[in-house]
């Protein structure tokens, strides 16, 4: 046995080989990932490179290649990395890094301003990947699974505000201009004053944003209490104004009859305003006024967030978060084909959506020569309504989507009661859902896709964005979809069976 240590000499000048393909072993990740960066089509990256200078930059500083900054995000965001600042540290304390970047190490301003300049190039990029397992014979889509998970947005659920808050807050910014305005006008030399803060500037345009989005959502999106009271207003108007409208032409045509020194028969008709009919009619329009009114100032207050104005706040089996709404279409080999976000929190309106942007990839397969067809598109009860289960309201595949809950579902709940469905095609579903051919399909749905959304989120790191605003998020998605590489590379190297 040795009686003393190995030395240990941090002066040695050569402690690593020369030669950096000898850093790691030739099966490495970082190779296999570089070698498919390598077939991939970038020339979208070159075109929109930015050449702005930075703080550091000099005149006629060469900008980094954008062949290398996508694989060093791409190799980062398939190790859980995703912080700008985390993958310039990496960059330089992580071989696996040091080799991507070829020691050249980028600071985390061009990593960051290269991910959100690249928005639409990401989406290019996932297609090609989706090309790449589609030519290695994956994407089996005889059955695919649809899904929605929540993840959470670069903002604190507690920096959410009602609208009435807001709406003093902004009112609040604009007496604070005022009454600086008026300082400066009785101070000698106050038209010199620095300009309004760009912090202050940006806090007022994130306030007049939020507002602005209550009030497209108030419109565009009423609560179900509100619909049906202006569904009734409309009725009840409609039929006041098509009354009012025959009884006043019934009017003007006895009062033109008279004027011209006819006859009238029967008896004189009163002006249609001081009829029993139209001041009853009146009065429930009114009514229906009054109603809706009501309705709306017991709506519950809206809310938006003044960290991230987009985001909406999301309940999860853990509780509530602040975040989006991640929708995913996945083959049954699990391949994410299609992936979307929304500010939605349920999962009902994206069934068609999701279908139409997994068609459109499929499509893509098509036309390069893979043809893929939809066997059976599977959902959980969260997607179930009349319209998503009818091919008639929603033309696509074949559907299994649950009418109940797993427990339900598979029979599994201590006391299941009688379910009754009023309409025939949730019935119709639910009796399909029974029998051994549906059921053996539907227990696939959770195999297929709860682990892909497990591995986005926890073993790729995306349980929280970095960036902020819906298509910032929904281009950080689209990298981290990207990452079907990893399946791409585990397909070729494993061994043939």
């Amino acid at each position: 046995m040795a009686k003393s240590y190995r030395p240990v000499v941090r002066d040695q000048q050569f402690l690593l080989p020369p030669d950096m393909r000898e850093w790691l072993d030739g099966d490495h990740l970082v190779w296999q990932l570089l070698d498919v960066v390598a077939e991939l089509d970038t020339s979208v990256l070159h075109r929109r490179r930015s050449r702005r200078k930075t703080v550091k930059s000099v005149a006629g500083q060469r900008g980094y290649d954008p062949d290398m900054l996508v694989g060093l995000l791409l190799y980062a965001y398939c190790v859980g990395v995703r912080s700008s600042r985390a993958i310039e540290r990496a960059c330089r304390t992580d071989v696996a890094f040091w080799v991507v970047c070829a020691q050249d190490v980028p600071d985390h301003t061009v990593i960051a301003r290269f991910r959100a300049e690249h928005e639409a190039a990401f989406t290019v990029l996932f297609s090609q990947v989706l090309l790449l397992c589609a030519k290695a014979g994956m994407v089996k889509v005889g059955v695919i699974a649809l899904d929605g998970t929540k993840i959470a947005a670069n903002a604190s659920r507690f920096a959410n505000r009602t609208e009435d808050t807001l709406r003093e807050m902004a009112a609040g910014i604009v007496a604070e201009a005022k009454a600086i305005d008026e300082a400066e006008e009785g101070t000698e030399g106050g038209g010199d004053q620095p300009p309004e803060g760009m912090r202050g500037a940006r806090r007022r345009d994130t306030i007049r944003a939020a507002l602005a989005s209550i009030e497209a959502e108030r419109v565009g999106k009423p609560s179900q209490a509100m619909r049906f009271s202006q569904r009734r207003l409309d009725t009840v108007r409609a039929t006041y104004e098509r009354v009012l409208d025959t009884q006043r032409r019934a009017w003007q045509a006895q009062r033109d009859t008279l004027a011209a020194g006819g006859k009238v028969n029967g008896r004189l008709r009163k002006p249609p305003e001081l009829t029993t009919r139209i001041k009853a009619l009146a009065a429930r329009v009114e009514a229906a006024q009054v109603a809706m009114a009501a309705k709306l100032a017991k709506e519950p207050a809206r809310k938006r967030n003044l960290t991230d104005v987009e985001s909406r706040i999301m309940k999860t089996r853990k509780g509530f978060i602040q975040g989006y709404n991640a929708q995913l279409v996945v083959s049954q080999d699990h391949v994410i084909i299609a992936c979307e976000l929304t500010d939605e929190p349920a999962d009902t309106h994206q069934f068609a959506p999701m279908l139409d942007a997994c068609r459109i990839e499929l499509d893509t397969l098509t036309e390069a020569g893979h043809e893929r067809r939809i066997g059976v598109a599977t959902a959980d009860a969260g997607y179930c309504s009349i319209e998503n289960i009818d091919p008639e309201r929603t033309p696509g595949p074949d559907r299994l989507i649950a009418v109940a809950k797993d427990r339900l579902q598979r029979g599994t709940d201590p006391d299941p009661g009688t379910r009754h469905y009023t309409d025939p095609t949730l019935t119709a579903m639910a009796e399909r859902l029974k029998t051994p051919a549906g059921q053996a399909i539907y227990r696939r749905r959770g195999a297929i896709v709860e682990p892909v959304n497990a591995h986005i989120k926890d073993r790729r790191g995306l349980s929280r964005f970095s960036r902020r605003g819906l298509a910032a998020c929904a281009a950080e998605l689209k990298l981290a979809a990207t990452t079907n590489l990893l399946r791409y590379i585990t397909h070729q190297t494993a061994p043939a069976t």
